[in-house]
């Protein structure tokens, strides 16, 4: 048996989770690479986040730009690669030092496809495999770093509570037995690496509740906290692994952001400056470092935003970045390269 509290002495308890074959899956490490933490601390922090598709103000044109921003500088470039089919209200998900994924979203219909980027040239492609139910949009992202990519409720017509699951090393698409205990769309979600995936409120803004999905039971069970107001119109979330989510909800009128306590599960009300009237903005965290909220519709559709918003994490001071997307939109989808997680 690896003992982790023998190769990882002084790092807490809640740092172990999902790692009990730390020994097989890490076998060129030294062992004392994982001393006090330094393997899963985030000792080196930092990546990159992709922001792909959108609805291009233009028309309500369906975007296939990627932009590309790197957290050292913060400086965003537009890659030449696009992906194969314009969407929006899609959702994100990235492996680190492999590639990210884009699924479903909406077209001129709905879509069941899921288009990678590989982070190594930074080229895309189309994957064989589909959603297994058919055309979705407006999911929710749930990501096990190296393990599974998971797609959470969103509209088929009707809406949803099914749970779809994607190995990242077979890239194949298949429907969980569990369902949401409720059908969430067009909502924020974030994960706890290792641990549990998190669904929170609904676009309606009138749903406060709040679902875990624990990675090791890929059973989803509501929370006795809920959010302090109703949530939705929004697009991933940002995370402290081991310590905190944040989702923004309700952001169609004015701005409300929660916390998740990933040890207590306790959610509450949380204070990160985001810009008053912001929906269908994307959200992602770098690490345990920081999030970055991206476009949106400003003030119900009227003015939409190229901004990029930044949270400084874990002290959750607020700034906007001189950097901009290449166009302004709403309904992007964001993923992420985490050195840490590499």
């Amino acid at each position: 048996m690896f003992r982790q509290d023998r190769t990882n002495p002084s790092s807490a308890v809640s740092n172990w989770k999902g790692r009990r074959d730390t020994a097989k899956a890490w076998p060129s490490t030294a062992v004392s690479s994982w001393l006090n933490g330094a393997l899963f601390s985030g000792a080196a922090t930092g990546g990159w986040a992709y922001f792909f598709g959108n609805g291009s103000i233009a028309g309500w044109g369906r975007g296939d730009n990627i932009d590309k921003m790197d957290s050292a500088t913060e400086t965003r470039t537009t890659l030449s690669s696009v992906i194969a089919t314009g969407r929006y209200q899609a959702t994100g998900n990235g492996n680190a030092g492999v590639a990210a994924y884009c699924n479903c979203g909406h077209a001129s219909s709905n879509l069941n496809s899921t288009e990678k980027i590989s982070f190594t040239a930074d080229s895309t492609s189309v994957l064989t495999s589909t959603n297994p139910s058919g055309s979705y949009y407006g999911g929710g992202q749930g990501t096990n770093q190296g393990v599974k990519a998971y797609y959470m409720g969103g509209n088929k017509y009707p809406i949803t509570a099914t749970v779809f699951d994607m190995p990242f090393a077979t890239e194949t698409w298949g429907t969980l037995s569990n369902d949401l205990t409720y059908n969430p769309l067009t909502f924020p979600s974030c994960s706890d690496n290792g641990v549990a995936a998190y669904a929170a409120g609904t676009y309606t803004g009138s749903t406060t509740n709040v679902d875990k999905m624990p990675f090791a039971s890929e059973t989803p069970a509501s929370l006795s906290d809920s959010l302090p107001t109703g949530g939705g119109y929004a697009n991933g979330g940002y995370s402290v692994y081991g310590s905190k989510g944040y989702v923004s909800i309700n952001p169609s009128s004015t701005t409300y952001s929660a916390s998740i306590n990933y040890s207590t599960d306790a959610v509450a009300a949380a204070t990160l400056g985001l810009t008053n009237g912001l929906s269908y903005a994307a959200s992602c965290s770098i690490s345990d470092t920081a999030g970055y909220t991206t476009g949106g519709d400003m003030h119900g559709g009227v003015s939409w935003t190229d901004g990029i918003q930044k949270v400084t994490l874990p002290d959750e001071t607020h700034s906007t970045l001189t950097a901009t997307l290449s166009e302004a939109n709403h309904g992007a989808t964001s993923a992420t390269n985490e050195t840490a997680l590499i």
